[in-house]
């Protein structure tokens, strides 16, 4: 064994030492399942409220604007709207996600909250997604909370696909804080600039040819992006987010929603998809899409091993909620 993987089985080892210990996994979720637990920790949020957040949008998109992001998805796989969520909206999210945190919570946690998920429903967005996908459009059980820390070094994921060879699938990132060029912003390689062949077997390649490489570099497209601002993309298309540049400079916060066509089915290895157009899910409903989604993208936040018993007593426990998905 090499001192590289030396090192790595030692960071691996140290890392399954910060799993949460049995009785504090029972004592979290019994919290999680309390919803008088979240309203007390964070009582600007709602679970479950009938206010549906009229003022969450800035401004509704034209039907102009909105033929023009069509267009811009299907020739370069991803769209940007520069303002979807107000300045107050986006600052109370980030606020909750920094409650969450400060309770020893993952980020993700967050989405406890009506207002994460009435973040994805607003008309714009709603016009935006189901011109793409089609009327009817679902939502993934997969979602995510975003936090890069003001430190030098810190980042995003590092480049991926989300699924290199599924389609009729958007990702929306929503830009909870000022996502600049110093602190963090998303990358993105447009689906027209990328190399034939590369995005379907992104996940899997080795090496790249040096005028693959080249090709992938110069078309890197940096998305710095104000607070409340969306950017959507399909799910071949080559991402990540950018390091941070530390020296005192903001964290950047986000979240991450993703979405179905109507005329899609879920493959065996996803759990069922939620009707947007009706009520909000239920928290057990909302637990359950948190677990799924710590299980899935620990692999991408290693620190989150320390959650993973924790999350799959979550999902046992909430398993039956999803099967009443509406």
């Amino acid at each position: 064994m090499n001192q590289t993987s030396v090192h790595r089985e030692a960071l691996l080892q140290l890392l399954e030492e910060t799993r949460l210990t049995p009785s504090e996994v029972n004592e979290r979720l019994a919290q999680a399942q309390d919803p008088t637990y979240w309203k007390n920790l964070s009582p600007s949020l709602s679970i479950n409220s009938e206010d549906r957040g009229d003022k969450i949008e800035t401004c509704l998109l034209g039907l102009e604007a909105q033929a023009e992001l069509q267009k811009e998805f299907e020739r370069e796989g991803y769209f940007q709207i520069d303002s979807v969520l107000s300045e107050a909206s986006a600052e109370q999210l980030k606020a909750g996600i920094e409650i969450v945190r400060a309770a020893g919570w993952p980020p993700v946690f967050s989405f406890v909250y009506d207002q994460f998920w009435l973040t994805v429903r607003t008309p714009s967005l709603v016009n935006v997604l189901s011109a793409i996908l089609g009327p009817g459009y679902e939502q993934s059980c997969y979602l995510w909370a975003h936090h890069v820390s003001p430190l030098r070094g810190a980042h995003g994921w590092p480049p991926h696909v989300d699924y290199a060879r599924r389609r009729n699938r958007v990702t929306v990132w929503l830009a909870l804080s000022d996502a600049t060029l110093d602190n963090g912003c998303m990358y993105l390689i447009p689906r027209d600039l990328t190399p034939p062949g590369i995005a379907e077997n992104f996940l899997k390649v080795d090496s790249f040819s040096f005028a693959d490489m080249k090709n992938l570099l110069q078309g890197g497209r940096a998305l710095p992006v104000r607070t409340g601002a969306a950017l959507g993309w399909g799910p071949d298309v080559i991402h990540w987010g950018s390091y941070h540049k530390g020296q005192h400079r903001n964290p950047c916060f986000s979240i991450s929603v993703e979405f179905v066509g109507a005329s899609e089915k879920p493959r065996d290895d996803e759990p069922p998809l939620l009707d947007t157009t009706k009520s909000l899910p239920t928290l057990e409903q909302r637990l359950y899409s948190i677990a799924a989604g710590i299980l899935v993208y620990q692999k991408a936040e290693t620190l989150l091993v320390r959650y993973l018993d924790l999350a799959q007593r979550l999902r046992a426990a909430t398993d039956s909620a999803v099967r009443n998905f509406v």
